[in-house]
């Protein structure tokens, strides 16, 4: 851009007066200037003075003193402070803003001005005397300086040396925090430092952490990390230390760079938390993981945890194992976790599931898996929900055990006993009747001890019998050879037939047995079951209520509905069932007590006998027990009206 062209000489103004000059200084001042006579009239009132207090310069100039925008306290603090301080007695009044400028003494105060809205700023006042050329008092001037922004930044200031104080109380309480110089020399180290290595401060500064390697990490380990922070980066790892006693320690590190202003590396920051006892945790964890994989794979067991409202599944190593999948490629779902289930078995997964969702009893099903290979596995599954504070279910935990090689073993058994039963039978049948003939004084009248022997032999014949026929039926129902004669049966008149069935027992044990009285919806409900196959589950727990009863007792039996289902209870007041003995209670020739059946007979395979049956029917079986009461229950599906 070319130069201006020189101005005009015609048109060049005379230089400014002094009076144009103060004007255009007061003017364009940044500082409110305010200046009075000797009394304190404001005689001048600058811009700036009108902008900070909100007064025109008409409105105060020949009018007014400075103490219409002075708090009149603050005066009068003023006032006893110089009054003190000068020897004299100085008033709350003009003289307490220019006593000393009158001496000719600087004089600056911070002061609070009140602005003509009310507001307060704080600023910072000079007062000097205005002389005349003959030293004569002409007045005062006051230049003030706003201190809004001054203190805003100075409070800032005080805040944030406060929190950092605060931070470095909290770090120094939580955290081991050195700095080294750009050769990794320590030139700081706080006493959690100190205490955790076991080093005095004294002995760390001018050492390289290298005073606390344990022998952990590869060289290249540490290689990485200072490449790391000497290219300006912040590293981040967990380091395993050894204190100067040998105690190996753990903590996670981490180290920043401090740059000079071309962004090199001058020290190094390391802040650094002690995780000692996470890790050893971690560890034990893990020790307990590895032995508890080792006992699940030796017993072929497995657990699971199924999250309800996000659906993920989570398998043990040795459930992958059992379902002939890779944890790597294979991912467990409820959709893939059926399509491994025998399809003939599904239905009664999907019911268990939903009758434990459904608050029913714990989930547990045995039923048949097909591997990727086409093998098929037979399986055990247990399981319990757990809920909210509202009941509502969160998730499914539990276990599968794999039992195809205890089922061919037990096969092998039934098989065995189902033989050896089957050539029991036939000679005892003729052994029994053989005794019926001696008794009936066939080949003549026996003595008194002879017919006392064959009346035991007859009786022990009996229960052998009885024991064998009942080998016999289990067998059939677990190996699937028993025919089930399926109809829609009413249960009401069912449970009156059993009950008189069963008189003539219950009376001979002084026991009475009473039917609850039903709706009459109930009396014609139905359910699709096998009748002699229920009236022999029904015998089973009648006998064994009234077995179990005190004499001059009831046994009390109730038709109840139960959802979708219909539930049968048979409840005597007899002893509890020990707790140890309920897990088993099922089980073939379970008894609580090896007195029971000497005491009060039977085989011990009765109940395992009925659970079969009702499972065979879709149903399920259960009890429950408590001191001076016991109920044994079992459900079968309602059929639709």
């Amino acid at each position: 851009m070319p130069p201006p062209p020189p101005e005009d000489p015609a048109r060049i103004e005379p230089p400014l007066d002094e009076a144009a000059l103060r004007r255009a200084i007061l003017d364009g001042a940044a500082h409110a200037i305010i200046s009075t006579d000797p009394q304190g009239v404001i005689r001048t009132f600058n811009p700036a003075a009108e902008r900070l207090l909100g007064y025109g310069a008409g409105e105060v100039v020949g009018q007014a003193t400075p103490a219409i925008f002075h708090d009149p306290e603050e005066v009068a603090r003023r006032a006893q402070a110089l009054s003190r301080e000068l020897g004299w007695t100085v008033g709350p009044d003009f003289e307490a803003f220019v006593a000393k400028a009158r001496l000719g003494l600087a004089d600056q105060q911070e002061w609070s001005y009140l602005r003509r809205d009310g507001t307060r700023v704080p600023v910072s006042l000079s007062v000097s005397a205005i002389r005349s050329a003959g030293g004569a008092l002409a007045g005062f001037m006051g230049i003030a300086e706003d201190l809004t922004r001054a203190k805003g930044d100075r409070a800032e200031a005080d805040r944030l040396l406060r929190d950092l104080g605060h931070l470095k109380t909290a770090l120094d309480a939580a955290a081991m925090i050195s700095v080294t110089d750009a050769e990794g020399r320590i030139l700081e180290a706080n006493p959690l430092f100190c205490a955790l290595s076991g080093y005095g401060v004294t002995e760390l500064l001018g050492r390289s952490h290298h005073i606390v390697n344990s022998g952990h990490h590869p060289p290249a380990f540490f290689k990485d990390l200072w490449d790391a922070v000497r290219a300006g980066r912040v590293w981040r790892g967990e380091i395993r230390n050894r204190a100067k006693g040998g105690r190996l320690y753990w903590v996670d590190a981490t180290i920043a760079p401090l740059l000079d202003r071309e962004g090199w590396p001058t020290t190094f920051l390391s802040l650094q938390f002690d995780i000692t006892a996470r890790k050893e945790a971690e560890a034990a964890l893990r020790a307990s993981e590895e032995s508890l994989a080792r006992a699940q794979a030796i017993a072929h067991l497995g657990s699971w945890d199924w999250e309800l409202g996000t659906g993920r599944i989570v398998w043990s190593d040795e459930i992958f194992r059992i379902f002939g999948h890779e944890p790597r490629t294979f991912t467990p779902t409820y959709e893939g976790f059926m399509e491994a289930v025998h399809p003939e078995d599904r239905p009664r997964i999907t019911e268990a599931v939903a009758r434990a969702l459904d608050g029913g009893p714990t989930y547990g099903v045995e039923h048949r898996i097909l591997r990727p290979d086409g093998s098929e596995r037979v399986v055990v599954e247990r399981g319990e929900v757990y809920r909210n504070a509202e009941g509502q279910p969160l998730r499914m935990v539990g276990t599968v055990q794999d039992l195809t090689e205890r089922r061919a073993v037990d096969r092998l058994k039934r098989e065995f006993v189902s033989t050896v039963s089957h050539e029991l039978r036939t000679p005892l049948t003729a052994i029994k009747g053989s005794l019926g003939l001696l008794a009936g004084s066939v080949a003549g009248e026996l003595p008194g001890l002879a017919r006392e022997l064959v009346a035991t032999a007859q009786k022990n014949a009996d229960r052998l019998l009885v024991l064998i026929n009942d080998i016999l039926d289990l067998e059939k129902v677990e190996t699937g050879r028993m025919a089930f004669d399926l109809r829609e049966l009413p249960l009401h008149p069912l449970l009156l037939q059993a009950l008189e069935d069963l008189k003539g027992y219950a009376l001979g044990l002084d026991v009475a047995c009473e039917l609850d009285p039903a709706p009459a919806d109930l009396r014609t409900a139905r359910v699709t079951a096998d009748e002699g196959r229920l009236l022999q589950v029904f015998g089973n727990l009648l006998s064994n209520a009234v077995k179990f009863s005190p004499p001059g007792e009831r046994v009390r039996v109730r038709l109840l509905r139960a959802g979708r289902r219909l539930r049968v209870e048979v409840e005597n007041a007899g002893p509890e069932i020990p707790p140890h003995f309920r897990e088993r209670i099922f089980h073939k020739f379970a008894q609580a007590d090896g007195s029971d059946s000497r005491q009060r007979g039977g085989t011990g395979l009765g109940l395992s006998i009925a659970k079969a049956l009702v499972e065979r029917m879709g149903g399920l079986i259960g009890f429950t027990s408590e001191p001076g009461r016991t109920i044994f229950f079992f459900e079968l599906p309602e059929v639709a009206p």
